[in-house]
This record gives structure tokens, C-alpha cells and sequence, in this order.
């Protein structure tokens, strides 16, 4: 009984729907696509690594406050918080509104000019097309595309010209900087810390007293007393 309706069926069928191949489901094809990711279980991995860099920081975190001791350790965490919330709220806010507006004076784009409706001259089908667009598309008398006015055009070529000249300013700047950079590097960076104290040392010991100096017997006697003493040492 089962044959014979299958057999009716088939045989009422059009050829076409006979002929035409099975549609695929929409999750046969989600299937396909899904790409191939790490197994399951590698969730449980990533909350190890999680857990294992937390107790590592936590644990040396405490073994650097065993060694400071109690008041550096107290210091120390409220310089790190001090530290925090003024990045929080007044370093990084600041950089954001500092980008914003150099992005928006220095690096803004020329603005898209609102587009209007251009005014199609002639019928838009011809005969014997089914849809007015095509229509449109085959007939060559009709003047779709209007050039942007001159004045546009010249208001663009100005504004390009801006931003280059903008980025040739920028990348001069940040030629300077560098620059500068170097040069700080290499004026203080191989500059030996102790070198204030000599100098400072050096000033105290000679220009004590120097203030004073209103003649030349004022000057000997300086000579004799503190710069002499402080070249050679205590003489007789």
C-alpha cells in the first residue's frame, strides 16, 4: 500500500519539482561554516592561567611587603592607588578630550556634501522593459549624473591641501622632538648624579665670604683666608 501511494505521488508530481534538487536547511549550512575551535575543556585552562598569574602577582606582592615592612608597605599601596585614580580620572580623561580635539582640528576629514535628488529628464521605462529602472539605465538621452559645482570642487582642493600641509607640520614636530630627545639622552643620560653635589660643594667652599669683596685688600684677605685654605689646606 505503501509503494503504490509513492508511486501515485511521483507520477502526479511535475517534472520540474522532480528535477529540482533538495533545498538545504539553514543550520546544514551554519554547520559548514562554523569553524573548528579549541575542545571544551580548554575553559578550564584558561581560568588556571587566570588564577595562577593572580597568585603569583599576590604572592610576591607580598613577599616585597614582608620586606619593606608595615609603613613603606602602607606607602606604597596608597601611592598605587593615589597613582590609580589619578589616571582614572584626570590623566586619561585628559588624553581622550587632548585626541578628540587634535583628530577633530588637525585630522578631520572634508565633510560629504548632502547629495541631492538629481532631476531625471524623459520617460524612465522604455517599451517592452519590465521595470522602470532598467528602463532608465538603457536610455542614454537621460542626464542622471550632474558634476558637483565648482565652488565644491575648489573648496576640496583647498581643504586637501590643509590637511597635507597639517601632516607635513605634524611630522616636522615629531622630527624635532625626537630630535630634542636625542640630544637630552645623550646631555644627561651618561651625566654622573654625584656631579650637583661636587658643584654644589665647590660654590659653597669658594664663595663664602665673596660677597663682601669691595677692594683689593679685601681681596687678599678673602685669598688668604678662604681661598687658599680651601686649595692647599690648612697651612701655617
Amino acid at each position: 500500500m505503501k509503494r503504490f501511494l509513492e508511486s501515485q505521488l511521483c507520477s502526479a508530481m511535475p517534472n520540474s519539482e522532480r528535477n529540482s534538487p533538495t533545498p538545504s536547511l539553514p543550520g546544514d549550512n551554519k554547520k559548514e561554516l562554523t569553524s573548528k575551535g579549541l575542545p571544551w575543556w580548554f575553559v578550564f585552562v584558561g581560568w588556571f592561567l587566570i588564577v595562577l598569574t593572580s597568585g603569583v602577582s599576590g604572592f610576591f606582592t607580598m613577599l616585597y611587603g614582608l620586606h619593606y615592612g608595615k609603613d613603606n608597605s602602607i606607602k606604597w599601596l596608597i601611592s598605587m592607588a593615589i597613582s590609580f585614580f589619578e589616571s582614572l580620572f584626570i590623566t586619561q580623561p585628559l588624553k581622550v578630550l587632548g585626541f578628540a580635539a587634535f583628530f577633530a582640528l588637525v585630522l578631520k576629514k572634508v565633510e560629504q556634501e548632502d547629495e541631492e535628488n538629481p532631476s531625471i529628464d524623459g520617460p524612465l521605462s522604455v517599451t517592452g522593459d519590465p521595470t522602470p529602472i532598467f528602463g532608465a539605465r538603457r536610455d542614454s538621452g537621460n542626464n542622471i549624473y550632474q558634476p558637483p559645482p565648482a565652488t565644491d570642487i575648489e573648496k576640496m582642493k583647498m581643504d586637501h591641501i590643509k590637511e597635507q600641509k597639517a601632516f607635513a607640520l605634524i611630522r616636522e614636530i615629531l622630527a624635532y622632538l625626537g630630535f630634542l630627545w636625542m640630544l637630552l639622552l645623550v646631555a644627561y643620560g651618561q651625566r654622573d648624579p654625584n656631579s650637583y653635589y661636587l658643584n654644589k660643594h665647590i660654590e659653597n667652599s669658594f664663595t663664602e665670604g665673596f660677597e663682601e669683596v669691595l677692594s683689593y685688600q679685601d681681596f687678599f684677605k678673602w685669598a688668604r683666608t678662604i681661598l687658599i685654605s680651601n686649595l692647599y689646606g690648612p697651612y701655617e
